[in-house]
């Protein structure tokens, strides 16, 4: 087959040794192999002005290390002792010497150090007296002054000392963990991707797959260009974006390599703004055939034509693979679950088919077997880490779409292509029967039968990548990462790969660098920093003897990272074995005022601190550098007159810049140019906000607990504070508005006063006390901003802004509320939710779905609470009665969650439904790994297969309610051929009722009674409770009690809560229209209609007659009657019809109903859809409205108005019904009469 050319990059021919005087080009990515570093970039041609790719090998590069003095005792003059520390150096060479010498001299540091270094085979060194301030772990350990140590350099090609090495005459080793790439980027102050120039190198080959690739013998001949040398713009990146597709042929777990697509995307700008994605320059796929076996018959006769090369195994296929990718030479790779599936498929395949050139995924030739790089990477259970995959692609940049996705859409429910294509491209790019196909092993098997089939396959692939690339592009990944790196000065390899603990670790060592005075701490794993184990640098020695006049020293134990303190060795390991148990100690997170729960319909403000955490560091001056610990061991806020630390210093020229930047971007009119600005602010934003989690995220390498603890302490403290300010602040409002002159307008009153209501973290939410009205905007705006001037007086950097107003609030619990917020700009209004289950995704989405319609209604400052209480359940009503019949789509069922660890991995995996769907969907193929969200419904459990025969009651009970095993994927069901159904009743009661009742429970009429009421669900287990929860009420608060009592007396006869309960509508004869009578409901009860006898609307407002009132109000009733004695007959506790009655012949109400039944012998218990209880509802209803109730009496009056007179006639119409109406009798006589004839 004769071999394409197009898109390929051709290497120039030149022979090895040429010298290049210099040579200028974009550094995109810095790798380290044993004692070389190794720069990957591009230059731009002088002949073709396109770009051609660099390598860069650097030798000579070193190793730098600290020995830091161990404490000893000496003997003064007088004989006294006296604490101390070792000489770094001898007398005779403490002046200024570089190099140790190879005379004995009395007991030092560099004697010690010299002895070490020539046991580990380093004879090349070099050596100085520095002094440094050391930075730990710890903030006990620390050491903020200068301290002497032994600053030692030696060439790379020695192996570095091994951790925690300890001797006689120095206590610590600082910098053995560093690598030579950190060193390298410190000491040449790389800011990211950026502008180099490298003179006097020689062109070498066997190094790189790049068109230049050049080696230098020091570091020294490489320099960073500033911006303002530079007048090239940045090379233009070709992207490929890799698909593959799967199967396994002899074992399910076994995967092999099918299918193999990409996708080329060329001219890619790196600060691409959000629009059009550019079109692929080309697409191909790589197939193979299933083991001895062929391909399709006429699958060559499909695909000719096509850009699908077919090989005749897997090896081949890789190898093709390979070939592709260093003919095309992209410089970005995108693959979605490359991680986390692709990749580790592909080094799988590699080594057991023992492929030679895999390094063709990269730049960078390499040697070493894939066995062997992977065992020098750590270990993950879920796919590759960033390490491993780092290496396997060096040269090039890998982009993984679902890890960006992860970090940059934190909500999303799945992280599948096709599902976050959906949320984020909508229907038009791809349909939800796309977005819920998902190609398993055995579904590729399969696909092989059939040539079309196998060609449908290739084009899904060929559209992964595709939609891969996409994807990214919307993200935004490539720039966002490009500005991440270059803030942070950290390599875009990695920030393309998140881990924002070392990005912040970057931004941090370059401070600390430029600083020349501290000394970063070692990165260490969080498993060793509580159980550091101390080894002697030198053979067991016989510390009988004095050296000199010091006394001997006893035995010297590591407690942590950064000092040692003498103790005995029963001391030592007692201290030791405490650090074990210790593994992470827990501190107290942000403060949380008790929420005073409830539905407020008046305006609420939230303020909120800006950057709380990293304004409390730059406010008090919160550093490694400046903090100190009590006697307690607790940390203290350092003093004010101490120098600014690294932390605020970094902090607030992140802040200075992002107010730079959005400046900039506000001035500015080219759309490109604007979000090139948005961009850049967001990467700031995002870096700023990270820093404090660096500080108490136990893998970061500067994870100090006693300052993550220090800010949290200081930010409860500030809120406290705050919430005492913003009371007395309303309190002296609302005295000044008493002594006023100026009376409030009527609108303006109210009875209740602006008090807290609620605070979290960094916020407070104020109830204002005044009705949403625009003219009060700004009466209400006046208390927050009295309240942000009075709070800002007391700090420098701390800023509390008035956040949001809301016009109405359902506050729920802590971290749990929902709001209607107004725009004061355009004066738009927007939902607000947080911490309620219609925004988690362990909730199905029909929970979701009512959940948002409930608070819709709830919020709506245009209807009024009884109307929105009607609206609710009439639409649980049709919810309940959709899924009782089965109209509702099966994904609306399904419940996701995420596996935090791989299924196989779970102990308790039988009680665990997600895991039990996932051990299933990995059984069939598909990719399950830990971090996978797994999706899943649950089902009716099939009788034969859930009923034993033998066991006692209790275990028959526990194993048919077992959850976990009537769990299905959504797949399982659609393709089980009918023998899977819903569970409708789980779902009412465990789903759907018990989440709105948490909503709800809050707001009057809408208790859980009434919304199991709505749902037709079996009402007397939550109206037992609700007689427990009424028999505490004498302990509850005031205004619980009142809530309470609300709530009673509006479901006391059950006119709100009934949903065939209607409205009585009265038709006007004068305007033709119609208008409700109704009851209204107001925070002191219930209230009569206040429209009695009269049309409400403004252009008619004429009198009806009592006699058409009377008329109409009797026919209203008559309706209702004949609707009870019509109504049909519906299974009891829920709402579904039942037909074909046979009345048993003991009388009850047992009725057997064939496929209806709820016990062994097909019987049920069946009710009236339109009950006595609804129809004695609904007369109570009118009563209400009517004003004729013991909850609002009207008083009498000598001269009755027209109003009165309606009222009183109706009135007496209706209690001729109530008092007809046996519902509220109990025939005592019926009651006892079993009792009475026994006695």
């Amino acid at each position: 087959m004769k071999r394409q050319t197009d898109l390929a990059t051709e290497a120039p021919s030149h022979s090895s040794g040429e010298r290049i005087p210099s040579i200028t080009f974009f550094a995109m990515d810095v790798h380290e192999v044993l004692d070389k570093v190794f720069i990957f970039g591009k230059t731009m041609a002088t002949e073709t002005k396109d770009s051609e790719t660099v390598c860069i090998q650097v030798c000579g590069m070193e190793r730098e290390i600290y020995f830091l003095p161990r404490t000893c005792t000496n003997l003064d003059e007088k004989g006294v002792l006296q604490e101390g520390q070792y000489p770094v150096l001898p007398p005779e060479l403490s002046n200024g010497t570089t190099t140790l010498s190879d005379e004995p001299a009395t007991a030092c540091v560099y004697d010690e150090v010299k002895s070490v270094l020539l046991e580990n085979g380093i004879r090349e060194y070099s050596a100085r007296q520095d002094a440094r301030c050391f930075l730990s772990n710890h903030v006990g350990h620390r050491r903020p002054e200068l301290t002497p140590c032994l600053r030692v350099t030696y060439p790379a090609k020695y192996a570095a000392l091994e951790p925690f090495l300890e001797g006689q005459t120095f206590s610590q080793v600082v910098g053995t963990k560093n690598t030579l790439m950190e060193r390298f980027v410190l000491e040449l102050q790389i800011p990211g991707p950026c502008w180099m120039r490298v003179s006097d190198a020689t062109r070498v080959d066997g190094v790189s797959s790049c068109s230049w690739s050049l080696s230098v013998d020091s570091p020294t001949k490489i320099e960073v260009l500033p911006k303002s040398e530079v007048q090239l713009s940045v090379p233009l990146m070709r992207v490929l974006s890799v698909s593959m597709r799967t199967v396994a042929e002899a074992n399910s777990n076994a995967k092999e390599l099918a299918v193999i697509c990409g996708t080329v995307f060329d001219r890619v700008p790196t600060n691409r703004t959000v629009g059009d994605a550019p079109r692929a320059a080309m697409q191909f796929a790589i197939v193979r055939p299933l083991s001895h076996e062929s391909f399709p018959f006429g699958f060559d006769r499909i695909v000719r034509g096509r850009r699908i090369l077919r090989e005749r195994n897997e090896l081949a296929m890789i190898e093709r693979f390979l070939a592709e990718i260093n003919r095309l030479d992209p410089d970005i790779l995108v693959c979605h679950q490359a991680m986390s599936h692709h990749l580790d498929v592909l080094i799988r395949r590699m080594r057991e088919l023992r492929v030679r050139e895999w390094w063709h995924l990269g730049r960078l030739i390499q040697r070493r077997q894939l066995e062997d790089l992977r065992k020098s990477t750590q270990a993950y259970t879920n796919g590759i880490g960033p390490a491993l995959a780092r290496q396997l692609v060096a040269g090039r940049l890998l982009c993984d779409t679902e890890e960006a996705a992860r970090e940059y859409l934190p909500r999303e429910k799945d992280y599948s292509l096709r599902s976050l294509c959906r949320s984020t491209f909508g229907s038009k790019i791809i349909s939800q029967e796309e977005c819920d196909e998902e190609w398993s092993t055995q579904s590729m098997l399969a696909a092989y039968r059939d040539a079309k089939e196998l060609l449908e396959a290739i084009d899904k692939c060929n559209e992964d990548a595709r939609l891969s690339f996409l994807l990214a592009d919307r993200l935004a990944v490539i720039p966002l990462s490009n500005e991440l790196a270059s803030i942070c000065g950290y390599l875009w390899s990695r920030a393309l790969l998140g881990n924002r603990a070392e990005r912040i670790e970057y931004l941090l060592l370059h401070e600390i660098h430029r600083s020349g005075k501290y000394v970063a701490p070692d990165k260490i794993r969080c498993q060793r920093r509580n159980n550091l184990t101390p080894r002697l640098g030198l053979k067991e020695q016989n510390t009988q003897g004095s050296v000199g006049t010091q006394t001997p020293v006893a035995t010297f134990t590591l407690t942590q990272r950064g000092g040692s303190t003498p103790s005995s060795a029963a001391g030592s390991a007692q201290r030791l074995q405490h650090s074990v148990k210790r593994r992470k100690p827990a501190y107290q997170g942000g403060y949380v005022l008790e929420p005073k729960r409830g539905l407020y319909e008046t305006c609420v403000l939230q303020l909120d601190f800006s950057s709380l955490y990293p304004s409390i560091i730059q406010e008090y001056n919160i550093d490694f550098t400046t903090v100190t610990l009590d006697c307690d061991g607790a940390a203290q806020l350092p003093s004010p007159a101490l120098d600014t630390g690294i932390l605020p210093s970094v902090l607030r020229r992140l802040v200075q810049r992002r107010r730079q930047v959005r400046e900039a971007a506000r001035g500015e009119s080219d759309p490109v140019r604007q979000q090139q600005l948005h961009t850049r602010q967001l990467a700031l934003k995002l870096t700023a906000n990270a820093m404090y989690g660096c500080l108490g995220f136990a893998h970061s390498r500067f994870y100090i607990q006693e300052l993550a603890e220090l800010v949290t302490r200081t930010g409860r403290e500030t809120l406290e504070r705050t919430v005492e300010l913003a009371q007395e602040t309303l309190i002296r409002i609302g005295r000044e508005r008493l002594s006023s002159s100026t009376a409030c307008s009527p609108d303006e009153e109210s009875n209740s006063t602006p008090e807290v209501i609620y605070g979290d973290t960094d916020s407070i939410f104020i109830d204002s006390a005044v009705q949403f009205e625009s003219k009060l905007v700004g009466r209400v705006m006046e208390l927050g901003n009295a309240i942000r001037r009075e709070v800002n007086k007391q700090y420098r950097t701390l800023e509390i802004e008035v956040e949001a107003l809301y016009i109405r609030m359902l506050l729920l619990n802590k971290k749990k509320y929902a709001a209607m917020k107004y725009d004061l700009a355009t004066g738009a209004l927007s939902k607000e939710v947080k911490g309620i289950e219609v925004v988690r995704r362990d909730w199905c989405s029909l929970v979701a779905n009512s959940g948002n319609y409930v608070l819709d209604q709830v919020l709506d400052p245009s209807i009024s609470s009884m109307e929105a209480n009607d609206r609710i359940c009439r639409h649980l009503g049709e919810i309940a009665s959709r899924m009782q019949n089965g109209l509702v789509d099966i994904d609306q069922y399904a419940i996701t969650k995420q596996l935090s660890k791989p299924p196989d991995a779970y102990e308790d995996a039988a009680v665990q439904p997600h895991v039990q769907v996932a051990l299933r969907r990995r059984a069939s193929g598909y990719t399950v790994n830990a971090g996978t969200y797994i999706p899943y419904v649950i089902c009716r459990e099939v009788r034969e297969e859930w009923a034993p025969t033998n066991g006692s009651k209790s275990e028959r009970t526990c194993s048919a309610d077992n959850i976990a095993r009537r769990a299905y994927h959504p797949d399982e069901v659609r393709h089980g051929s009918g023998a899977l159904h819903i569970d409708i009743g789980w779902y009412l009661e465990n789903q759907l009722h018990a989440t709105l009742s948490r909503m709800t429970e809050c707001i009057p009429g809408l208790d859980a009674v009434a919304l199991a009421r709505c749902m037709g669900m079996n009402t007397q287990p939550f109206e037992q409770a609700k007689m427990l929860a009424e028999s505490g009420s004498q302990s509850r608060s005031p205004w619980d009690r009142n809530a309470l009592r609300s709530a009673l007396i509006e479901d006391l006869y059950g006119a709100l809560s009934d949903p065939h309960v209607e409205s009585f509508m009265v038709h006007c004869p004068s305007c033709a229209r119609s208008f409700k009578l109704d009851l209204h409901i107001e925070s002191d009860g219930v209230k009569p209609a206040t429209n009695i006898g009269s049309c409400p609307y403004n252009d008619c407002a004429a009198e009806v007659p009592i006699a058409i009132l009377a008329q109409q109000l009797t026919m209203f009733i008559r309706k209702a009657i004949r609707r009870y004695y019509t109504s049909a007959y519906v299974k009891k506790g829920s709402r579904q019809l039942v037909r074909d009655l046979c009345l048993s012949g003991d009388g009850s109400r047992a009725y057997r109903l064939e496929d209806h039944g709820d016990t062994a012998d097909g019987t049920c218990i069946v009710e009236r859809e339109y009950g006595e209880r609804t129809l004695y509802a609904q007369l109570e209803r009118l009563q209400f409205a009517l004003g004729n109730s013991p909850v609002t009496r009207a008083e009498a009056d000598d001269s009755p108005s027209y109003a009165q007179l309606c009222a009183k006639k109706l009135q007496s119409i209706l209690q001729y019904y109530l008092d007809a109406c046996g519902y509220q009798y109990v025939e005592m006589s019926a009651l006892f009469s079993g009792e009475l004839s026994e006695t």
